[in-house]
């Protein structure tokens, strides 16, 4: 932990994958500090830090006057979806993100906050550094989070240039005037959104499509002119020969995407400005790519497209004549069946005429009761805009062959949604006016089906540990009974071997270790981790 003396710069950006923008908050944030050589050397280093591994270089002047090489360790902190790079050379404290500053979980907590205050706790700066406020806090509630950690404990918070101070006779004054930004801040966050969000209702209602030519399902093509999708009549053939493959019931993924990919069936996302769309069949994980096809199922049956977007703010009811729809009821049900509470609170609320929940069960069952409740009255909800879009004229098939592939895509569907909370009815408008509105209600959108991606999961969560789990190789211990070992190979696979207290295993054959003897709980330890590089999915 580092002594009194240390500041703190924060540079945030909310955009999480834009690099760019990112660079230009540094920039923006280094600039006034650039009369200090141990900042400025960091600043030149340009996005080294937030790019490297667990270290960067930097070359500095010794007492001689002569250029050594300094290397600084870089630490990645991770808390639900915030992600923090944290190092320090000479008494100065550098926190980079990429994470929004106003998201807040079931629990009312954003994730950069939470990081930001145990940053503070651990290093306890004397002064912090960052653009504007806005860099520190975007909502409200979490400025008050931020302030109570501040006040009493940090000297000054130096925003664009300007002081706030939080210790002495002017803490109260630098509070009040932290307070009124922070609240600017929020306000501010809260136009963006609107203004953003009533640009997407606008295109919706002039039909333009919202994902530009980043997405588009095959069958179509993306009119830049018009910003629309138009079909490709001369691919009927094609679409109709894939909704038949996907019709098959009982054929492994592989197989699909192998008959898919057989017949050039190519994936909706291009990862690239301009670049081809991938042929399905060279996709890494073939159950996320069906998945993801059926997800468009009634845009191929009916010309139907249902972006479901959330809304950013509390008690909204509409945007633009635009409903919000929050999760009703049936959601509480759902969550209180998944807790095993339903059948629970029906015994309790037998005879009880107002029909209310009981509160006479045990602490721990009113908690979760309670929290089920507090998640649901507190949904936000989402928005909900339905596109027509363009078919050929006969459809894309006949109507048993749309038949067959909506039952599939329905029965593939219902697995994932069992897995999905918050899948929210659909509004009355959507119901009114959709030509297929419980294909709709019973499918997840292509961008949630993909995100059960667990193969990319997997990779993301090996390649942190493949950070994390290096330093440790060749550490031993024991809990008294077994000892352990962490080992690595050359293929990168760690193994965590154990054998009994005092048997050493030296020169054992590796298929001779933890052959299961004597140990019930010999699978908790004998365990293997592969470290897998990160790979795009289209």
């Amino acid at each position: 932990m580092l002594s009194r003396g240390v500041s703190m710069i924060v540079v945030r950006e909310s955009n999480e994958s834009d690099e760019v923008q990112f660079d230009g908050m540094r920039e923006q944030t280094y600039q006034p500090l650039r009369d200090k050589p141990e900042v400025e050397v960091i600043r030149q280093m340009g996005m080294v830090p937030m790019t490297c591994g667990r270290s960067f270089t930097i070359q500095v002047p010794n007492k001689q006057g002569e250029t050594v090489e300094v290397e600084i360790p870089v630490r990645t902190i991770e808390h639900q979806s915030a992600s923090v790079r944290v190092f320090s050379y000479a008494g100065w404290v550098h926190v980079w993100s990429m994470s929004s500053a106003a998201k807040e979980t079931d629990t009312g907590l954003n994730a950069f906050t939470k990081i930001l205050i145990d940053l503070i706790r651990e290093y306890k700066p004397d002064k912090i550094y960052a653009a504007n406020v806005s860099r520190l806090v975007r909502s409200q509630r979490q400025a008050a989070l931020l302030l109570a950690e501040l006040l009493n404990k940090v000297e000054t918070v130096w925003a664009g240039g300007v002081p706030f101070t939080f210790k002495g006779a002017g803490a109260q004054h630098g509070m009040m005037l932290f307070s009124v930004l922070a609240m600017i801040a929020s306000t501010e966050r809260d136009w963006i959104i609107q203004r953003l969000l009533c640009g997407k209702i606008a295109h919706w209602r002039n039909g333009k499509w919202p994902w530009g030519n980043s997405t588009v399902p095959f069958g179509y093509a993306f009119d830049p002119d018009n910003v629309k999708l138009v079909c490709i009549e001369e691919m009927r053939e094609q679409v109709r020969e894939m909704l038949l493959i996907l019709s098959q019931q009982n054929v492994p993924d592989s197989e699909l995407v192998r008959q898919l990919g057989a017949i050039g069936v190519t994936s909706s996302r291009s990862l690239k400005t301009g670049a081809e769309r991938r042929n399905i069949a060279s996709l890494a994980d073939p159950t996320t790519a069906i998945n993801t096809l059926y997800a468009w199922a009634p845009l191929w049956i009916a010309g139907e497209y249902l972006l479901r977007h959330a809304n950013g703010y509390d008690g909204l009811e509409e945007l633009s004549g635009v409903p919000v729809v929050r999760s009703g009821n049936d959601e509480v049900e759902r969550q209180l069946d998944e807790l095993g509470l339903l059948d629970t609170i029906y015994d309790a609320m037998e005879g009880d005429s107002d029909g209310a929940v009981p509160m006479d069960l045990d602490e721990t069952t009113n908690h979760l009761i309670e929290d089920v409740f507090h998640k649901v009255e507190s949904d936000r909800g989402e928005l909900q805009l339905l596109y027509k879009l363009p078919v050929p004229k006969n459809g894309w098939a006949e109507r048993d062959v749309l038949d067959a592939f909506a039952t599939a895509a329905r029965k593939r569907h219902a697995s994932l949604k069992s897995r999905r909370t918050h899948m929210r009815p659909l509004s009355l408008q959507v119901t009114g006016e959709s030509d297929v509105p419980d294909l709709h209600a019973s499918l997840l959108s292509p961008s949630v089906a993909r995100g059960n991606d667990t193969r990319r999961a997997a990779s993301r969560d090996a390649a942190r540990a493949h950070r994390l789990v290096p330093p440790f190789a060749g550490r031993s211990w024991n809990d008294g009974e077994w000892d352990f070992e962490l080992f690595v190979t050359k293929s990168q696979v760690y193994e965590l071997r154990a054998w009994p207290v005092g048997q050493n295993p030296t020169g054992v054959a590796q298929d001779e270790v933890n052959t299961g003897s004597g140990s019930p709980d010999q699978d908790e330890y004998d365990e293997s981790f592969s470290f897998l590089g990160q790979e795009e999915y289209a």
